[in-house]
């Protein structure tokens, strides 16, 4: 990396997050044209993260109620009202002005459950179809599908009852994450920058006598320090001796590192301006490794490297996949 994360007055660099806003929401303007909906209700947090948006905290991930509304042929997405007086989100995200407007929208349990009380679910989602509704009028796009991410029976029976045609907007969506901007790839390379530097604090503190437990503490302080912005961490993978095996549970646990062991570091879901690492690496502990465990890693090393080489544009994941599995039989299929 040639640069450092940070804009200055002295050069010009290559991240610029208002080009990447823009772009990414071209990029969804255009899927929704080229695939023929007239809107996508998007519930997942990451896709509202690269629609523009980013809600005040992370526990919306798990309440999906909370969701953005993306009309064909009008840029950024209709979001939440604000929260705040004095319209605070409004000018901490000025790219939303007049589309701040969702008051269905709302980082609750309306997903996932709340089965004891079916009239307020059915009565919660009308509210919501019904404010949907009467945005696509106002644009004209009523009778056109509307595409949603994630669906629950009490949803898909508003959408119906107010008569709106709904499919799966996952095609649509993905299809403009797929092929990134020059900014974005910027924000990929700064993520593993970030976790490669997170590994050489752990190579350092790594002995005998600390525990997974600890492994995990020191990459998350290193993360943080660098600018990592949210961690899938403590719960990053960190198995050791025995228990760096398939069917083992894959996260960090009170085990005693002994010397000799090798420790799995899976440093995974870091991320810098949303954009995510799964950066694995082996290190063998407070001793020379054996042979066996020098043939085992030669025999892991030469999978990934026959993995690297099959990449290139046109191949599926299975296929990839299967230039792997020519090298073995492996549990789970990696």
């Amino acid at each position: 990396m040639q640069y450092g994360r940070f804009a200055v007055d002295y050069e010009h660099r290559p991240y610029n997050p208002e080009r990447m806003r823009n772009e990414r929401v071209a990029k969804a303007q255009a899927s929704l044209k080229k695939h023929g909906l007239g809107a996508l209700v998007l519930f997942d947090y990451d896709y509202h993260r690269y629609l523009g948006y980013f809600s005040f905290h992370q526990y919306a991930r798990r309440r999906l109620g909370h969701y953005v509304l993306l009309v064909e042929g009008e840029g950024f997405p209709y979001v939440a009202a604000d929260h705040y007086h004095g319209e605070w989100e409004e000018a901490r995200m000025p790219w939303f002005k007049g589309k701040m407007v969702l008051h269905t929208s709302k980082a609750n349990q309306l997903m996932v459950g709340l089965s004891d009380h079916p009239s307020y679910m059915v009565g919660e989602m009308d509210k919501m179809v019904a404010e949907i509704k009467g945005l696509l009028v106002k644009h004209g796009k009523q009778d056109l599908p509307v595409g949603i991410d994630i669906g629950s029976y009490h949803l898909i029976e508003a959408f119906k009852r107010a008569g709106l045609k709904i499919c799966d907007g996952n095609v649509a969506i993905a299809d403009a994450i797929m092929v990134k901007t020059e900014d974005e790839l910027f924000c990929l390379r700064m993520a593993g920058v970030i976790t490669e530097s997170a590994h050489w604090e752990v190579c350092k503190a790594l002995r005998p006598g600390l525990t997974e437990f600890q492994v995990a503490g020191i990459a998350a302080k290193a993360l943080y320090e660098l600018g990592a912005e949210e961690l899938e961490g403590p719960s990053f993978v960190v198995c050791s001796g025995e228990r760096s095996g398939y069917g083992v549970p894959n996260m960090p646990t009170d085990r005693i590192i002994r010397p000799g062991d090798l420790v799995i570091l899976d440093i995974n879901g870091v991320s810098y301006q949303g954009y995510r690492t799964c950066y694995y690496r082996t290190y063998c502990v407070g001793d020379k490794p054996t042979q066996f465990q020098k043939e085992v890693y030669q025999c892991a090393y030469e999978g990934l490297m026959a993995l690297t080489e099959s990449i290139k544009p046109g191949i599926t994941t299975e296929d990839v996949q299967r230039e792997w599995l020519k090298r073995g039989d492996f549990p789970g299929g990696w």
